[in-house]
């Protein structure tokens, strides 16, 4: 950033992911929060207050800890899943089970096979939103964690070899020799299929 060139023999790339912007929002509001760093952490305290109600919406561990985590706060949750349970791809159904008889120990409502249909709006202030299922859900903090998109823009500007992420072979290497990448940013090519 300040213009110095700084050689190296070999460079990672590890510049990570942003979190992925929720169809459902049409456009900026208060209230509607991400987990991308410090900043959102702060303001995701900041709105987290004992009385206050959420939507949180994901099916990963982002979605999980931003639950938990306004949960602990006093916050009334209401996490909404996709699917009938939770991370259903990654865990068997033990597993999730056991996640979400915790979650609703904790006291979240657990909302399963519904997706965000609508987001209602007061002024600036986002006021609740309308799964599919029809049932409207009055909130303060709507908590989006559905996916991310990995940091591409260095590797971009480098004139690295990307598609999804920068594309990487089995050795994390990239299209440029000595430039590796790694974590959320690669995409490994699998030349095997």
């Amino acid at each position: 950033a300040g213009g110095h060139r700084i050689a190296y023999d070999r460079l990672l790339l590890a510049t990570g992911a942003l979190a992925a912007t929720p169809p459902f929002l049409v456009g900026p509001l208060r209230g509607v929060v991400k987990l991308d760093s410090l900043d959102d952490t702060r303001e995701i305290l900041r709105l987290a207050r004992r009385g206050q109600i959420a939507v949180v919406v994901g099916g990963g561990i982002t979605a999980l800890e931003l639950a938990e985590g306004l949960c602990a706060r006093g916050v009334t949750v209401h996490y909404l899943l996709r699917g009938d349970r939770y991370w259903s791809d990654v865990l068997d159904e033990t597993e999730s089970r056991i996640i979400m008889d915790r979650l609703r120990h904790e006291g979240v409502v657990l909302h399963l096979q519904t997706q965000v249909q609508q987001v209602f709006a007061q002024g600036q202030q986002v006021a609740g939103v309308s799964p599919q299922t029809g049932a409207y859900l009055p909130c303060h903090i709507l908590a989006a964690a559905i996916g991310v998109r990995p940091r591409m823009e260095l590797a971009k500007n480098a004139g690295l070899a990307v598609d999804k992420g920068v594309v990487v072979d089995p050795y994390l290497q990239t299209s440029m020799p000595d430039v590796f990448a790694a974590g959320d940013v690669a995409q490994v090519q699998d030349e095997h299929g």
